[in-house]
């Protein structure tokens, strides 16, 4: 019973929380038309998901990172975001008709076939970059109330939007509770994956990229773990399923609600790891040329203007502490910071 009740409590923890990032992406696209359910609950939990890890970023810098705070915080979240009462009546009326006995039990089956993997997540964390510095650096933040500079890490500074989230759950809950939020962008990535394929093909194509993704060692592997890969590829492939929706559906007529999302996500992916800045400047360049050839700057300032604004505070942070915005990359040109040449040498990225 001790393990079913913590199998229960870590998953209902991260259920709820689910929840609340669904409910303010909700409401900051509600003009956005989605295709489906799946589009729609992978595209706005990964949207709310990012914002509060700025909001923990943001009581982190401000010194007042505490459980008391950030429950103040996500119970206004909750109130700001929820729908009318009239929409949610609606949406209860239709429900007996949308849930058939059918679809109960196979929700059932693939519940009770998936519990091997739901049981991977809730082992304690081992992993040497988990243990080192992703968890290592949430553990100092609760304790301090704040988000400072641990120059006794490996990385004492990095983007750390994943660790924001690691950081919230360490004050709610638990390291397993922090491991379940790569666990959550895991299979977001597969809902996320499933609604691009129906989009663009048919839905057993959209199952099939799903079942793809989660049939690969690796990505059970970093999804069960207290890394940030599982976030950054959510991320990452949003933001490309954006700037697809985008380019197929609002360029021509000049609306850019698609390519505004798409800029968030590309910028939440660079606040997770560094490597995100490479597909970042990718489409960053498709954007300039085709703004050059339709003769309006106006898509490629609209992802510059918001990309910079996500993006700011964690690179302006490194810049802070070390002198270089990509510490510890290019330091011929930005400075080595707290390390030695000899230390850059020896690591191992």
């Amino acid at each position: 019973m001790d393990q079913t009740w913590f199998f229960v409590e870590h998953y209902a923890l991260i259920a709820m929380f689910a929840v609340v990032a669904y409910l303010l992406g909700a409401r900051l696209t509600r003009g956005t038309d989605y295709r489906g359910a799946a589009e729609k609950v992978s595209f706005c939990t990964a949207l709310g998901l990012g914002l509060i890890s700025h909001f923990v970023l943001a009581a982190g810098l401000l010194h007042i990172l505490s459980s008391g705070v950030m429950l103040a915080v996500l119970t206004a979240i909750t109130l700001i975001s929820l729908p009318p009462v009239s929409v949610t009546r609606e949406w209860v009326a239709r429900l007996p008709g949308r849930v058939s006995p059918l679809k109960v039990t196979l929700a059932a089956l693939t519940v009770a076939l998936a519990i091997p993997i739901l049981q991977m997540p809730l082992y304690p964390p081992t992993q040497w970059d988990a243990i080192s510095y992703h968890l290592a650096s949430a553990k100092i933040y609760v304790r301090e109330g704040a988000v400072v500079y641990t120059p006794y890490l490996r990385f004492p500074v990095f983007p750390q939007s994943s660790e924001m989230l690691f950081t919230l759950m360490l004050l709610l809950a638990d390291d397993i509770a922090a491991q379940l939020t790569q666990f959550l962008m895991m299979a977001l990535t597969a809902l996320a994956l499933y609604g691009w394929g129906a989009r663009m093909f048919t839905q057993r194509a959209g199952a099939l990229a799903a079942v793809l993704w989660l049939s690969n060692p690796l990505v059970l592997w970093l999804g069960t773990a207290a890394y940030v890969d599982a976030g950054l590829a959510l991320y990452l492939t949003l933001a490309f399923f954006s700037l697809y929706n985008w380019r197929k559906i609002e360029a021509e007529n000049q609306r850019h609600g698609w390519l505004a999302i798409s800029a968030a996500l590309f910028w939440f992916a660079a606040t997770t790891k560094y490597l995100a800045l490479f597909p970042i400047l990718c489409a960053g360049t498709y954007l300039l040329a085709y703004s050059v050839k339709q003769r309006s700057l106006r898509p490629a300032l609209i992802f510059s203007v918001i990309t910079i604004a996500v993006a700011c505070p964690w690179y302006i942070r490194n810049a802070w502490y070390t002198g270089n915005p990509v510490w510890p990359y290019f330091p011929e040109w930005f400075g080595f910071g707290p390390w030695t040449g000899v230390d850059i040498a020896n690591q191992k990225f």
